[in-house]
Parts: C-alpha cells; structure tokens; sequence
C-alpha cells in the first residue's frame, strides 16, 4: 500500500495474470485517475469541513458553558462573601445590644427600676439570655 494511490500492489498482480488493464491504468496516473482522485478529494475535503465546523461549534459551545460557569460561580462566591460580611455586622450589633441589656440587668439587682428587665424574672432573664443568643435561631429571649 503506498500513500495517495489507493491499492497499488492489487493493480500490479492483475497485470502479471494479463487481465484488469482497465483497473490499473485508473490507479496509475491516468485520466480515469485523475477524475476519481477529484472525486474522492471532494467527499474528503466535505467531510473534512464538516467535522471542523463540528469541532469549532463544540469547542465554542464548551467555552461558552465553561465562562458562564465561572462568571455565576465568582457572583455566587462575592454574593456569599456580601451576606456573610452583613451577618457578622448583625452579631455584632447584637452582642453590644446583649451587652448593654447585661448592664440594665445588673442596675436592676442593685435595685433602679424594676421595669427594664420584667421584675423578679431579672436573674433568670440574665442567665438564660447569654445561652440563647448564640446558635442558629439567634435572639430567642428566654
């Protein structure tokens, strides 16, 4: 088998038994050649043009997917990174809330006016409140 020239060896043993002219003089350089080589190329370079556009399309649609990914995937990240920078503001301005609360509860045991924290429940509300402000649910009072 030699490149370019289809099967070669096959033309040549049909001329040494003295039958397939035809055949050969088409695989040799002839003008039978010539037209079915341009035949052929024809369908090849056909072919060869719709698989590359097949490539570039896929190549282009995975690129496309790839970019989007990434652009929702760095919104979602900043969008996260936003939220959670907003709830670590909140505990903040809960945990100098809790404190101030603290310091009312502490006027109260030294006997100011018993209406900031509720009267009698100012110890229980005090001890209770530390636990319950911290964890997932937040502010639950008591």
């Amino acid at each position: 088998m030699y490149a370019g020239r289809g099967l070669v060896t096959l033309c040549e043993s049909a001329t040494m038994e003295g039958r397939g002219r035809k055949r050969m003089r088409r695989r040799r350089g002839g003008k039978g050649a010539r037209r079915r080589r341009t035949r052929l190329r024809r369908g090849r370079r056909r072919r060869r043009r719709r698989r590359r556009r097949r490539r570039r399309r896929r190549r282009r649609r995975r690129r496309r997917r790839r970019r989007r990914r990434r652009r929702r995937r760095r919104e979602e990240e900043e969008e996260e990174e936003e939220e959670e920078e907003e709830e670590e503001e909140e505990e903040e301005e809960e945990e100098e809330e809790e404190e101030e609360e603290e310091e009312d509860a502490y006027d109260v045991l030294a006997g100011g006016d018993g209406d900031v924290m509720g009267g009698e429940r100012a110890l229980a509300g005090m001890t209770a409140r530390k636990r319950c402000t911290r964890g997932p649910k937040g502010n639950r009072k008591s």
